[in-house]
């Protein structure tokens, strides 16, 4: 059998490094379940919401308080947070 030749691997070890951690972040994703997603992507909503008001006009909307207010506990629930 011929020997097969390794590549080497010639790019930055920080860029090596942030690919692996971007497979073991899209790897971890995969087992969450379908509320814990859904509590990740409306915390990140609510959040993004806010820093777009806070940022225009530093000032937030009831309605962007309470998108936060329900995604805190939510992700509270799904990921046990108060239970420490």
């Amino acid at each position: 059998m011929p020997k097969t030749k390794e590549v080497e691997d010639t790019r930055p070890e920080w860029e090596i490094k942030d690919e692996e951690l971007a497979q073991v972040r899209s790897e971890s994703m995969a087992h969450l379940t379908p509320d814990q997603m859904e509590a990740i992507h409306n915390t990140y909503d609510a959040m993004k919401d806010f820093m777009d008001e806070y940022s225009d006009s530093f000032d937030v909307t009831s309605e962007t308080a309470r998108k936060l207010q329900n995604s805190f506990w939510k992700i509270s629930y799904e990921f046990h947070m108060g239970d420490r």
